[in-house]
């Protein structure tokens, strides 16, 4: 919604726009998550390492108020520019021995690692290129059983309003609180993921989708005859 809003912003006609959410593999079928060892404390995030995914900063985040999260491990699952930035960043704080770098994972190996973790995070910072686009890795997160914390980027919460599969905060302290939240209790991260998921089956679900796709395709012939 946020990148219709965005477009139409730059001219297009509200009435040739029209929003059509992902499918997302998964969503909509029984997915078995219980067979991994769940720990109680890490923290994951996946996909390329941008400058403005934020993980410099929830580096910092994490070590000013360390004692609001304990010592829990930050996984990273990928790679990219910024991670250079990331780890001068733990070596000057001193928390490198707390992060984990996997470096880009294969599919297949990707639901027992999200499946092992515990919360899952979106530091992104809110610049328009994260504001207008819909992070696919959210809904595989809450898909594998993991509730987020995110910033609140205006195309994410369009898609999953609070508590559906997302908690959302600002930067920095609130941001680590709502992790610590989550982190000590089990019981809301159930919940969570249990509305983002009954969100997620009526917009990202292919069944859904494919009718959306072929609604679109039945408009557009009848106006060409």
């Amino acid at each position: 919604l946020a990148m219709s809003e965005h477009v139409t912003s730059l001219g297009a006609p509200v009435e040739n726009v029209r929003v059509l959410f992902p499918g997302v593999a998964g969503i909509g079928t029984e997915r078995e998550f219980e067979n991994f060892e769940k720990r109680s404390d890490v923290i994951l995030f996946m996909g390329t390492l941008f400058e403005f995914s934020g993980l410099t900063d929830l580096v910092g985040w994490i070590n000013e108020w360390q004692g609001l999260v304990g010592e829990c491990e930050l996984w990273i699952l990928g790679d990219g520019p910024h991670k250079k930035s990331i780890v001068e960043k733990a070596n000057e704080l001193g928390c490198l021995g707390q992060i984990k770098f996997f470096g880009f994972v294969p599919f297949h190996e990707l639901d027992e690692m999200m499946g092992t973790a515990t919360v899952a995070v979106l530091p992104f910072n809110e610049i328009p290129v994260a504001h207008f686009a819909l992070p696919g890795k959210v809904p595989q997160y809450i898909r594998a059983g993991l509730p987020v914390v995110s910033t609140r980027l205006k195309g994410l919460s369009s898609l999953l309003s609070e508590g559906e599969g997302v908690l959302y905060a600002a930067p920095g302290k609130e941001f680590v609180a709502k992790i610590n939240q989550l982190l000590n209790d089990v019981d809301l991260q159930h919940a969570v993921v249990k509305r983002g998921t009954a969100r997620l089956n009526e917009t990202c679900n292919w069944a859904v989708v494919i009718r959306e796709i072929e609604s679109i395709i039945t408009d557009l012939g009848s106006k060409i005859d």
